[in-house]
This record gives C-alpha cells, sequence and structure tokens, in this order.
C-alpha cells in the first residue's frame, strides 16, 4: 500500500482501510479479495481521492466476482465521462460482457450509445443500443428504442424509424406504448407514406394507457 494514499485521511479512515488491505486473495479468496477492494476505493472516492480509489478498484478481476466486476467497470466509465474523457469511458464500457452482468451490460451498452452517438458514430451508436434486450433492463430496453428512432428520424430515415417504435408493446409501458404508436402515427401521415397504418395506431392507444396521448390521437383521427 501506498503511504501518499492514506494522507490527509483521518485516524479512523485510515485504520478502516488498513483493516481491509489485510484480505488478501491468496487468504480469504476472491470473492471477499473482491468487495474489501471495492469498500476501499469506496473510501478513497468518498474521501475526493479518484487515484487511489481507481488504483483499489483496478486491482478486482473479473474471475473474483464477475457481477461486482462489471457494475464497476460501468461506474469508473461513468466517471471518465463525467470528467469528459469519453475515449476511456468507452474503453471501460466495452470490458462489460453479457455474461458477467446482464443489467450491468445494459448500462454500458446504453451509455456507449449515447456517447458514439456524440462522437457522430450513428450506426455504431445504433448497434449499441440494439444490444439492449427487454429482459435485461425493460427501462433501457424502451429508451433505447426511442433513442434508435430518434437517431434515424435525424439521419433522414423516417420509415426506419417506425421498427423501433413498434418494438414497443403494451405490456412493456403503457404511457410509451401510447406515445411510440402516437409517433408512428404521426411519422405515417406527416411523410405521406401510409395513411391507413397511421389511423390503425393511432387507434391502437386506448384512454388507459394515457389519457391525453389517447385524445390528441382521436383529434387526428376525427381531423383526418
Amino acid at each position: 500500500m501506498n503511504v501518499d494514499d492514506l494522507k490527509g485521511l483521518d485516524e479512523a479512515t485510515r485504520k478502516e482501510i488498513e483493516e481491509l488491505q489485510q484480505i488478501t486473495r491468496q487468504k480469504y479468496g476472491g470473492d471477499t479479495f473482491a468487495k474489501a477492494q471495492f469498500n476501499i476505493g469506496s473510501v478513497y472516492h468518498e474521501n475526493n481521492k479518484l487515484e487511489s480509489a481507481l488504483k483499489a478498484w483496478n486491482k478486482i478481476k473479473r474471475s473474483d466476482n464477475p457481477e461486482l466486476y462489471a457494475q464497476l467497470r460501468v461506474d469508473i466509465g461513468v466517471m471518465f465521462k463525467q470528467g469528459n474523457d469519453d475515449k476511456r469511458a468507452l474503453i471501460e464500457w466495452s470490458k462489460v460482457k453479457y455474461s458477467d452482468s446482464s443489467v450491468a451490460y445494459a448500462y454500458a451498452q446504453f451509455y456507449t450509445g449515447r456517447v458514439l452517438y456524440k462522437l457522430n458514430q450513428t450506426l455504431a451508436s445504433i448497434e449499441a443500443y440494439k444490444n439492449i434486450k427487454r429482459e435485461d433492463s425493460l427501462e433501457l430496453f424502451i429508451e433505447a428504442q426511442f433513442r434508435i428512432a430518434e437517431i434515424l428520424l435525424l439521419e433522414g430515415y423516417p420509415k426506419g424509424a417506425i421498427s423501433p417504435w413498434s418494438n414497443i408493446e403494451r405490456s412493456d409501458d403503457q404511457a410509451a406504448y401510447a406515445k411510440a404508436q402516437f409517433s408512428i402515427g404521426s411519422i405515417l401521415l406527416e411523410r405521406k407514406i401510409d395513411k391507413e397504418l397511421a389511423l390503425i395506431a393511432w387507434n391502437n392507444i386506448k384512454k388507459t394507457d394515457d389519457p391525453k396521448i389517447f385524445a390528441d390521437a382521436q383529434f387526428g383521427i376525427g381531423y383526418e
């Protein structure tokens, strides 16, 4: 342990870290070692010693605790992103495997999609969003579908946006389903693609899904 890491810490905090440092992989096993390093890193992070925190967290191997390893890669990537270091953030997120933790993988892919789009890597961004499955994180899956649709619209592919919106089911989230169906109808009409399908999409929306969107859809149907 580097003595410099402990500088500026109060006695109780120094003692806590020193005790956790006694937990070795060889003596206590990978899982216990990983949790100890996680706690050490968290203490450093709480005391604004980010480099010391990273040193502790980076000692954790996938084989110690795959889920903890994956979640840390996600969180470390977010830290780099907040520090405007997109390159290092993407590297961290790329380390997360689906087999480590499907939820952590979903978050890693979601954050990756956002950053890649910001970097004008449109196709790669869409592919990252497509890697998110409904069963991994329903919330992220829904958000990813909307983001894919938005990207395709901005890139001039309105027909392409219909597919991701159509992936959202009522059983996923009623309000999100209503929003998606309304968007489908609007695009089909605005771009003069298919009026009949547009009306079908609007008719799919129930008042119990979202009262306001339902009212807007009914107005649109009546107007047409």
